[in-house]
């Protein structure tokens, strides 16, 4: 009898110890804490002197006077837009820097004025920072005239992601009747219609005929380029589109009659943004 209990005593022992050792490893599987997680490093962020920059384009380009225009923070490191300070409210060349705390990557993009927008998100999805911008490059009327662009941070230099091609020229209109316009984007197929009787007096006889039917030679609507380039993350997955936005004219350029927009997408096997929306505001 002595022998059974002892027996039963030893099993009983031996299943609490299993018991505890299976909640020792329980509780390290949920919380799972290792030297090397608690040895975590984090980047130091970059200190922006504008003496670095100024410092540079005396040295390299030969401007001993610059104005720094704007400046962003990204993956990278820190972005700027500058330009040559001589007093006036446009620049013959415009430069886009970066200064990751040791070195400064630079090059130009071509003369503009005021109107600087400056961004950094992960537009190509490959985990880091692009440069996204947009310069004034003046113009006579309506929205102005603008550069846009998007850099990569490779291999110790600025690689553009950029080509404007035919991406600004997506959209296309006709007159319609009574004192109508249809604007169409040809990559999504959407329409949008719109109705100009309230301009009646105005564009008789110059556009339509006092019916409302389009003259034969009268000119229809006129897109100029990007006049917003801003990263946008439409689908919330972290990776950012661009939403370009383009003054749209009819009678002259001082007619703004909306603005037409498209959202375009970074493509990694192309190598190229594509369209993959359109819409039409009456208004900015």
């Amino acid at each position: 009898m002595k022998k059974l209990i002892s027996i039963l005593l030893a099993a009983l022992l031996a299943c609490v110890a299993t018991a505890c050792a299976g909640s020792n490893q329980e509780e390290k599987a949920t919380n799972p804490v290792t030297e090397k997680q608690t040895q975590t490093t984090t980047k130091a962020p970059v200190v922006f002197k504008e003496d670095d920059i100024r410092n540079y384009a005396e040295k390299e380009l030969g401007i001993s006077n610059i104005k720094i225009a704007k400046t962003t923070e990204g993956s990278f490191g820190t972005a700027c837009i500058f330009h040559e300070d001589d007093g006036g409210v446009y620049a013959d060349e415009m430069y886009l820097a970066v200064y990751d705390g040791e070195k400064i990557i630079c090059d130009g993009f071509g003369g503009g004025a005021v109107g600087e927008t400056l961004y950094a998100n992960d537009i190509d999805g490959e985990k880091g920072d692009e440069i996204v911008f947009r310069v004034n490059t003046g113009g006579c009327g309506g929205a102005g005239s603008y550069i846009c662009g998007v850099y990569k941070v490779k291999n110790d230099s600025l690689v553009s992601l950029y080509e404007p091609g035919d991406l600004e020229d997506t959209f296309t209109s006709v007159l319609t009747a009574p004192f109508g316009l249809q604007v169409k984007n040809t990559v999504t197929g959407k329409t949008y219609d719109l109705e100009f009787k309230d301009k009646k007096d105005r564009y008789s006889g110059v556009i339509y005929d006092d019916e409302g039917n389009p003259l034969p030679d009268a000119l229809t609507a006129w897109f100029d380029g990007f006049c917003e380039f801003a990263p946008k993350d439409v689908d919330g997955d972290g990776i950012y589109e661009i939403f370009c936005r383009q003054y749209v004219s009819l009678d002259c350029h001082a007619d703004c009659i909306g603005f037409a927009e498209v959202t375009i997408k970074y493509n990694n096997l192309s190598e190229a943004f594509e369209v993959i929306d359109s819409s039409y505001s009456d208004s900015y």
